[in-house]
Formats: structure tokens, C-alpha cells, sequence
């Protein structure tokens, strides 16, 4: 089992290029170093991203799980 951890900036201003470069990188983790948990915050445009590209590649490799990690209790968590 091994494990990748993605946490980036709150405000992301080039989504688009961003996006495709998560997904490649999550992808190459998969196949080339056996990747199979990712973590991914909650907080912004960064977090946001990342799931998205991991929930894209769960369509590919049904074998891989995403955690959502909650770094800072809210008001409504709390």
C-alpha cells in the first residue's frame, strides 16, 4: 500500500492547465510506484481539483481510494 497526500493553495488562477498536470502525475504514481490511497484536503481550489482528477481515475483504476483529510474543524464540524 503506498500513499500520496495532495495539499495546495487556496486559489487557483490557471485551472485548467493545473488540472490536466494533477491528473498526469496521479496517474504515473498509479502505474509506475504502485500508488493505490490518496489523500486530498478540503479546503480550495488546489483540494478541489485533486479529488476531482482522483474520482476521474477511479473510473480507470477502480483499485485506488480517496480520503478526504479535514485539516481545520469548522463551525459545522465542530
Amino acid at each position: 500500500m503506498k500513499k500520496c497526500c495532495f495539499a495546495g493553495h487556496s486559489e487557483i488562477y490557471n485551472e485548467d492547465s493545473l488540472f490536466d498536470t494533477i491528473k498526469k502525475k496521479a496517474e504515473e504514481l498509479i502505474i509506475q510506484k504502485g500508488v493505490n490511497k490518496f489523500w486530498v484536503g478540503n479546503y480550495g481550489t488546489f483540494d478541489h481539483l485533486a479529488a476531482s482528477d482522483i474520482r476521474e481515475l477511479k473510473k480507470k483504476f477502480s483499485d485506488i481510494t480517496l480520503t478526504l483529510i479535514i485539516s481545520y474543524l469548522t463551525k459545522e464540524l465542530n
